[in-house]
């Protein structure tokens, strides 16, 4: 899975359909995106909880409706995406890789994902694991990603507490050289549970080259076009 972490945003505009149209272009066949909820239950594609760091206005996105947020724009100029706008883009060309930034969503996460024919072509991620195990229950063909930053002592147990699929260490920033962290023992031991495990967002060439030598399920980054160069190289 080469995983577009936001789109190709180190290029271009993070979360915004630019980003996520040329990661497809670069080979990405999957886009990582975030969502927060508005104060009127709409689903809106961003990072940050405040819209003042990727558009043209400010506010946080939980105390405003979808009619006051988009009053603004992106600021490379195109509308503010919502999940249902992201999922029309992609259908049919990419996966949804999705992290829900907050609890609550989980029911209009779900209903939008089915209505629009895409739960074979979704993932949600989630460091709030309890979000990720409300999934499941609600619709159990929705597959699930954990999250995480520690370097946890039983990663199985992390998996199975939320009843997800995949393990994702976000450990980028641990070492310079953060292949190292994902060892043998343990890709062997999630393959084994049956466990898939899925890397950090990476740019470097030559770090993503080790990651592809480790045989895991996916990996993130904000450069798809590194990754799909790397892909082809190591086949």
């Amino acid at each position: 899975m080469r995983i577009a972490h936001r789109g190709a945003s180190e290029l271009f505009l993070e979360n915004s359909p630019k980003a996520f149209r040329k990661a497809i272009q670069q080979g990405a066949d999957w886009v990582e995106c975030d969502v927060h909820k508005s104060k009127d239950g709409e689903l809106i594609v961003m990072h940050d909880f405040d819209l003042s760091k990727t558009t043209t206005g400010k506010g946080l996105i939980g105390d405003m409706s979808l009619s006051e947020i988009r009053k603004f724009e992106l600021k490379n100029g195109e509308p503010i995406p919502t999940l249902r706008d992201v999922i029309d883009l992609i259908k049919g060309k990419a996966g949804l890789y999705c992290e829900l930034k907050v609890q609550g969503m989980e029911e209009e996460f779900v209903r939008i994902v089915t209505e629009n024919g895409h739960i074979d072509k979704t993932i949600a991620i989630s460091f709030h694991h309890p979000v990720l195990k409300k999934i499941k229950q609600l619709e159990p063909r929705i597959k699930t990603s954990v999250l995480v930053t520690a370097i946890p002592m039983d990663p199985i147990a992390v998996v199975r507490s939320a009843g997800a699929d995949f393990f994702h260490p976000c450990w980028e920033y641990r070492l310079a050289r953060p292949h190292k962290l994902s060892t043998p023992d343990l890709i062997n031991s999630l393959k084994k549970e049956g466990i898939g495990i899925i890397s950090w967002h990476e740019e470097r060439y030559e770090e993503l080259r080790e990651l592809m030598k480790l045989g895991l399920v996916g990996i993130c980054t904000n450069r798809p076009d590194i990754l799909s160069m790397v892909v082809k190289a190591c086949r």
